[in-house]
């Protein structure tokens, strides 16, 4: 890529101006390139520079700085978008869709082939004439009565049937599905008669060479099946051979070599089971190997006319893998961002929507390291409040995510003059982006800390030296600071120093050192919000219900809609206080709540929200939403608002927690609830409930597992611990 756009802008590769490689690094981001790959080019350029000579080591420093500033800063980062999931309705289309480019001949000849029916009969067949069975395992031709000519007799109207062939080379099945996909406008197979090149004499359907496209469809469906059924990798599907293939029981053991989370690099196992149906990797593997034979050389390789049988052909690349997959799934009407991984993530999201306990096995099998990046595989289909049984329905198409539109095929980065890439390079090394404005003030306190430290110690603020630094951090954990702070405060001294051209890389070094021996020695205990019990809960509603039914407050239906919608949505207070009413959307089965923007949202770039379903107790959010829109005839403004003749603005932060006190104070209850009370009250519940980790982590919106379960109180030891649950679920001795 950078030879490219070296070439593009007339400038010399190798050695490399700094400034045309960190003109390069903008242009590639601004191409919409994700920060790692454009990491990755980085490192690329650097291996090159460094082989060449060792003293062009710092090629890369000037785009490395950039690249900082805009992830650090940007407006807009670059966003990557997970591979789409796709339905079992649409990975099934995709592996049924019908061969039509190029195999009308081989087709006709396999019809009469089957059946032995003159062609003046075959010549009169219509769509009309054709039924297929279920899933296509079956088909009916009815071949229509012929009268009698000058030099033939008449022919009577005959009825075949035909079940689906041993493979697709020899399936009758496959070959009338092909004709009815060609058939004209009127209905006909043969709008021109029955083609005179549809001779059988010699015919052999797996030698024939106009077979070419057909064989080609095979191996795409079973890269389709065994990538979907293996959770395969698309370069493992690339290194995959016939020599891995160990037939094992009803199915095969693929051996995976050079696998991505392989320890030291050795092989890895993958179990391909037979399932029955379109999707079965072992029915698609053994289809494939008839066609390509069982020599050893690549699984999935290349297909060309008069090659058959002993010699395979080369490899497919991981592009054109993902190019054969994103094909079929435009071809059964996707959108073409479906990519290589999309098998993947489909099979883990699937699994997983079967049996969200089974999240171990699900792991294992996809052969990660952890199971939080196990979560990561399995899409979000609650945020996007779709029907997860579509996801499983063997009749539904579609693929998850909001509509995107294909990946943009240019030259990989934004084609902008030379110049003005090298502007804003100096722009964003020179004059760094203004940040938010509490980040500004953090990093200004943490500053003029240290300026104050050092003139108050007769020492040089800037530059420091790494001594003084280790001194003013020994000093900063004798009174009592935490490490993370203390980390913190290093951090915007290096940056300030980097920021007025010093060099910083060492220049925290030994200090930081302070920081980690502080956070072992002295650890902190995150305080935590209380946790209220579920009877609390319900005590806590029922005194706001009695108020508004007494006196009909305002205040007092704002309450209660406080704590429903909070409990019910495990919301924060910063989502309290952000919530809109106008972005609440009714939904068959209860409430949509989306947020524009929130915590993990900051940009508002992702489509975030939460569901609120109804209840059959006092905690009933929609009813409560419901009473106060009735009582107030809002339908737009703050959720949570202030209750006053001014302009409608959100309850603040400081006076929902407030509010949830002076609740639990008249209802009796001795725990003085926080913010995060009702969030960690719902997350407690659930998981005493059995709702399992995945499912809680989606309603909290949480990035991974480890968050989620910090969120959970352990309501008895003596009921949730490891030993209790091995006791009461283990095996009989003599099982």
């Amino acid at each position: 890529m950078w030879e490219v756009f070296a070439l593009h802008h007339a400038v010399t590769a190798l050695p490399a101006d700094p400034e045309h490689v960190a003109a390069f690094a903008v242009a590639r981001r601004r191409a919409g390139v994700s920060d790692g790959t454009v990491a990755a080019n980085l490192s690329a350029v650097l291996w090159f520079h460094c082989a060449l000579a060792p003293d062009l080591s710092g090629t890369c420093d000037l785009a490395k700085r950039a690249l900082g500033v805009l992830r650090r800063d940007s407006v807009q980062p670059a966003v990557l978008a997970p591979a789409p999931v796709l339905s079992v309705g649409a990975l099934e289309r995709m592996v049924r869709m019908p061969v039509v480019y190029g195999n009308a001949g081989f087709a006709a000849k396999v019809l009469r082939l089957m059946s032995g029916a003159a062609p003046r009969q075959l010549a009169g067949l219509t769509v009309e004439h054709v039924r297929f069975g279920e899933r296509d395992e079956w088909v009916e031709v009815v071949a229509p009565s012929v009268e009698r000519s000058r030099t033939r007799p008449a022919v009577a109207e005959v009825a075949y049937r035909f079940d689906r062939g041993l493979t697709a080379m020899d399936c009758p099945v496959e070959a009338l599905r092909t004709l009815v996909a060609l058939a004209d406008e009127d209905g006909w197979l043969f709008p021109s008669g029955f083609p005179a090149r549809a001779g059988i004499k010699g015919f052999e359907p797996a030698a024939a060479s106009d077979g070419v496209p057909l064989r080609i469809a095979v191996r795409n469906r079973a890269m389709v099946r065994v990538g979907y059924g293996g959770a395969l990798r698309v370069q493992e599907m690339v290194r995959a051979g016939v020599e891995d293939l160990e037939p094992i029981g009803t199915g095969y053991r693929l051996r995976l070599v050079g696998a991505k989370t392989a320890r030291g690099r050795r092989s890895q196992f993958v179990l391909l089971t037979a399932t029955g149906g379109p999707l079965d990797p072992v029915a698609g593997l053994d289809e494939w190997l008839a066609v390509r034979g069982d020599h050893d050389g690549p699984l999935f390789c290349s297909v060309h006319h008069g090659r058959r049988g002993g010699e395979a052909g080369a490899a497919l690349s991981d592009n054109e893998i993902s190019a054969v997959i994103g094909d079929l799934a435009v071809a059964a009407g996707l959108p073409p961002t479906v990519s290589g991984y999309s098998l993947r993530r489909s099979w883990a999201t699937h699994a997983y929507l079967r049996d969200p306990a089974d999240l171990t096995a699900i792991s294992l099998h996809l052969r990660h390291t952890s199971v939080d990046m196990t979560v990561r595989y399995i899409d979000d289909l609650g945020l996007h409040l779709l029907d997860a049984s579509d996801y499983l329905s063997r009749d539904a198409v579609r693929a998850s995510g909001p509509a995107r539109v294909a990946r943009p095929k240019d030259l990989g980065f934004d084609e902008a003059s030379l110049e003005d890439l090298g502007r804003e390079v100096r722009l964003l090394t020179e004059e760094t982006r203004p940040r938010a404005k509490s980040t500004k003030l953090a990093d200004d306190s943490m500053w003029n800390g240290w300026l104050q430290w050092a003139e108050g110690h007769s020492l040089d603020p800037v530059p420091a030296s790494p001594e003084s630094l280790v001194l003013f951090a020994a000093a900063r954990a004798v009174d009592g600071i935490s490490a993370s702070t203390l980390r913190a405060q290093l951090r915007t001294i290096r940056q300030r120093h980097e920021d007025q051209g010093f060099d910083a890389s060492d220049l925290t070094t030994m200090a930081d050192e302070i920081a980690t021996g502080l956070a072992r020695s002295a650890p902190r205990e995150r305080t935590k919000a209380p946790v209220l019990s579920f009877g609390e809960m319900l005590d806590l509603a029922a005194v706001a219900s009695q108020q508004a039914e007494a006196s009909g407050s305002l205040e007092a239906r704002r309450d209660l809609l406080m704590v429903t919608v909070g409990y019910a949505g495990a919301l924060r207070v910063d989502d309290l206080h952000r919530a809109r009413v106008e972005l609440i959307e009714e939904l068959p089965y209860g409430l949509a709540l989306r947020f524009a923007t929130s915590k993990e949202n900051p940009l508002g770039t992702a489509n975030e929200s939460v569901l609120l379903l109804g209840r059959d107790d006092i905690l009933d959010p929609v009813a409560a939403l419901t009473a106060w829109v009735d009582a107030t005839g809002f339908s737009s403004g703050p959720l949570i608002p202030v209750l006053s003749d001014g302009p409608a603005v959100p309850l603040s932060k400081d006076s929902i927690p407030d509010r949830l006190r002076a609740l639990a104070t008249e209802a009796g209850i001795t725990t003085r609830p926080t913010g995060h009370t009702l969030r960690r009250s719902w997350a407690t519940h659930a998981y005493a409930a059995g709702v399992d980790p995945v499912t809680l982590s989606r309603h909290l919106r949480h990035r991974d597992l480890t968050t989620t379960l910090g969120y959970v109180q352990a309501l008895s030891p003596w009921r949730d611990n490891a030993a209790a649950m091995l006791m009461a679920n283990s095996p009989d001795r003599d099982c």
